[in-house]
């Protein structure tokens, strides 16, 4: 069953319920395309935070609800009962995302996959009424899937609720550490009352190696060398996010 909902009107649930749920440590804001200048990575607003903090880097998938024992996940491999979701993940022969990602995801940024177990408008809406689209979601960290084996379509499969997911390839390749809500939630929290650095510091850090893994994983042009020269600031770390890693970035601050 394909999703009959948006990627912007989940990631917009979605972020908004992570502030809520956060609000008595977490004092942030998203940060959407809109806000940018179109065009103009270097505009839109420069401001100084001076605040303890860190980005959370989100890229949004929607999900496939699959209700058919047919599928190739239950007839060829008996892994999972109906329903289950597949949550599929930008092929390498399209773009060097997911590689992207993984450099971004070095063990000190937050970079997650974020997915809903719900495909319908009524269902999100039912989720968002009654605050639980985070409790009804799933986070994984792009680590945790690890390098894709090929430049083939590949799609992560998984049941609500259970601890493990598969990325499927030829052959499934078993994914750990999956992130329910909670988990997420008590990490985040974790990171921040343990965070001692400045944001404007990391902000300058990670604009800078974002641009380096850009640089290794893109051909140069010369918009890239045009951005090399731009401030370090939340603009431009907003506008490469947006741009090259497909993700929303939110500011999480104490």
């Amino acid at each position: 069953m394909r999703p009959f909902i948006s990627e912007f009107s989940f990631g917009y649930a979605i972020t908004e319920e992570i502030i809520r749920h956060q609000r008595h440590l977490i004092d942030g804001a998203p940060i959407f395309p809109s806000l940018l200048q179109e065009g103009s990575p270097g505009g839109g607003y420069d401001l100084k935070i001076n605040r303890i903090g860190f980005p959370l880097f989100l890229q949004f998938k929607l999900s496939h609800k699959m209700v058919k024992k047919s599928s190739f996940e239950i007839k060829d491999h008996s892994l999972f009962s109906t329903p289950f979701f597949r949550i599929h993940i930008m092929p390498l022969k399209l773009s060097q995302q997911h590689n992207m990602l993984l450099s971004l995801d070095d063990g000190n940024n937050e970079v997650y996959y974020v997915a809903p177990f719900f495909t319908t408008q009524s269902e999100i809406n039912l989720h968002y009424s009654n605050r639980a689209v985070i409790s009804n979601s799933i986070f994984i960290k792009p680590n945790t899937i690890g390098n894709l084996p090929d430049d083939d379509e590949h799609h992560i499969s998984l049941e609500q609720h259970k601890s493990l997911g598969y990325l499927f390839s030829k052959e499934p390749k078993t994914i750990e550490e999956i992130g329910y809500s909670e988990k997420f939630l008590a990490d985040m929290l974790n990171k921040l009352e343990q965070e001692y650095e400045m944001i404007d510091t990391k902000i300058e850090r990670i604009s800078r190696q974002m641009l380096g893994i850009i640089s290794d994983r893109i051909e140069k042009d010369s918009l890239l060398n045009r951005l090399y020269d731009l401030p370090k600031n939340l603009a431009l770390l907003t506008y490469l996010s947006r741009l090259y890693f497909d993700c929303e970035v939110i500011l999480a601050l104490r």
